[in-house]
């Protein structure tokens, strides 16, 4: 009897792991989607592991359909579900979440709301700088420079470029 319940448990066990490998690998699979310029294939892709029961996995893939919705060009909806994502507290950690943070932050001053945004964006640039992800927090020095350029914050951009010389020396 105890091997055989050993037995079962450990397959149900095993099981569970695939199933959250398969939704982990659709998530993969759609930021490859988007990445290649085809949102709506990904936003078809994404909305399974969207509906998990484990939060993790349904976060990570909500934000990626943001990412989608962000590439895209649907700016407004993009912001509404990284928001949304982004504020849920019961999961604290998923991967790519400083990525979705970065993207919440565009969308932010893609629609107009500069000061949120470059909030949103500093805060995320620290986590980048914190977990030592140069690629990423060049990424996001070189989106805020763009905002500041493009709304004539001279000595603010001046010290952003800075920022961006110090790193590239590095």
């Amino acid at each position: 009897g105890d091997h055989r319940d050993l037995h079962l448990s450990i397959r149900r066990q095993r099981q569970m792991c695939i199933r959250d490998s398969v939704m982990w690998l659709r998530i993969a699979q759609g930021n490859c989607l988007v990445a290649l310029g085809q949102s709506q294939a990904a936003v078809a892709l994404l909305s399974v592991p969207a509906n998990s029961s484990k939060r993790t996995i349904a976060l990570a893939s909500t934000t990626a359909i943001g990412s989608a919705k962000l590439q895209a060009g649907d700016y407004h909806q993009a912001t509404k579900i990284f928001t949304k994502a982004l504020s849920d507290k019961q999961a604290a950690h998923w991967p790519a979440r400083n990525q979705a943070e970065s993207d919440l932050a565009l969308t932010q001053i893609i629609i107009g709301n500069t000061d949120s945004g470059l909030e949103t964006l500093h805060a995320v640039q620290e986590k980048f700088r914190e977990q030592k992800d140069t690629a990423s927090l060049l990424q996001a020095l070189e989106n805020e420079l763009k905002t500041l350029e493009l709304e004539k914050r001279d000595e603010a951009a001046k010290v952003v470029k800075s920022k961006i010389r110090a790193i590239e020396r590095t």
